[in-house]
C-alpha cells in the first residue's frame, strides 16, 4: 500500500525507525474515518517542507514534511484510529504531560525552599 501525506509536524521524523501516520480508510471514506499506518523508515521518504523554530518549552525537533510511504498492508493497524486515540494515545499523553508539569512544579518549589532557607540562615531572627 502507499500513502502520501503533507504533515506540518513530525517530531523527530528524520531520526525515527517508524512514523505512525493517520489516513482516510480509503479514497471514498469520509475524512473522519481514519486508520493508522506504521511507516518503517526503509519504506518511507520524507521531503522537508518547513523548519522548526523552538519557542519557550516547545524544545522539540518537529519540522514539516511530505511523507511518502510504500509499505506492506501488514503495517496497517487493525483498529480504527478513533479507538487507538481514545484508548491509548490521549490517556498516555495526558499522564505524560501531567508528570512533566508536576516535575517542573516540584523542582521550582524545591528551588524556592532552598533559597528561603539560605536567606534565613544568613539573617537570623532575634528572639525577644
Amino acid at each position: 500500500m502507499s500513502l502520501e501525506k503533507n504533515a506540518p509536524v513530525i517530531s523527530y521524523g528524520k531520526y525515527a525507525d517508524y512514523i505512525f501516520a493517520t489516513a482516510r480508510k480509503n479514497s471514498d471514506s469520509p475524512s473522519t474515518d481514519q486508520v493508522m499506518l506504521a511507516c518503517p523508515a526503509e519504506d518511507t521518504e520524507l521531503e522537508p517542507t518547513s523548519e522548526w523554530h523552538t519557542l519557550g518549552l516547545r524544545g522539540t525537533c518537529s519540522p514539516g514534511f511530505v511523507l511518502r510511504a510504500r509499505t506492506s498492508v501488514t503495517n496497517l493497524l487493525p483498529v480504527d484510529y478513533a479507538t487507538i486515540s481514545s484508548h491509548t494515545m490521549l490517556p498516555a499523553c495526558h499522564v505524560l504531560w501531567a508528570s512533566v508539569w508536576l516535575g517542573i512544579a516540584d523542582a521550582a518549589m524545591e528551588k524556592a525552599r532552598a533559597q528561603v532557607r539560605k536567606t534565613a540562615r544568613r539573617t537570623p531572627i532575634p528572639f525577644s
